[in-house]
């Protein structure tokens, strides 16, 4: 990945600097932010990465595809750690919806109309990242 081709306020960052990761190749980078946002989750800095689960992560962040990403696992896995402290690192927003048997359009979107509003939709419309956690401990990390 060129730094001559991203914008300026973007920023190439080696995944082989993160806790955990110092086996990976310096090739592993992820395009991130300069500056964080009040959107973008805190760092936690006792976390530890574990190179399989950002493996996964890694490939769907580089692979030219509108899909979400679908992780699955039991509850307590690391599903939404991971996803949470790579948007840390990253400096990327992202936008954390609990699903539940009664969630609404409304709770996503905000409002059935967007005037100056700032639902979960509409953010991600404008370019964020939004993670939904379901009931039964899946994940689905939506990326533009």
């Amino acid at each position: 990945m060129s730094n001559q081709s991203i914008p300026d306020f973007l920023e190439v960052k080696r995944l082989n600097e993160l806790p955990g990761l110092s086996a990976l190749p310096d090739e592993a980078t992820a395009l991130g932010y300069k500056k964080a946002n009040d959107y973008v989750p805190r760092r936690d800095p006792d976390y530890i990465f574990r190179v399989d689960d950002v493996r996964v992560v890694y490939g769907h962040l580089n692979a030219d595809t509108p899909e979400g990403l679908m992780l699955s696992g039991p509850r307590g896995s690391g599903k939404s750690s991971v996803i949470h402290q790579l948007h840390a690192y990253l400096n990327r927003p992202l936008f954390y919806v609990t699903g539940h048997h009664s969630l609404e359009f409304e709770d996503l979107l905000g409002t059935k109309e967007i005037v100056d509003g700032e639902g979960v939709v509409e953010l991600f419309i404008r370019g964020a990242n939004s993670l939904g956690d379901h009931v039964k401990g899946t994940v689905r990390l939506v990326l533009p």
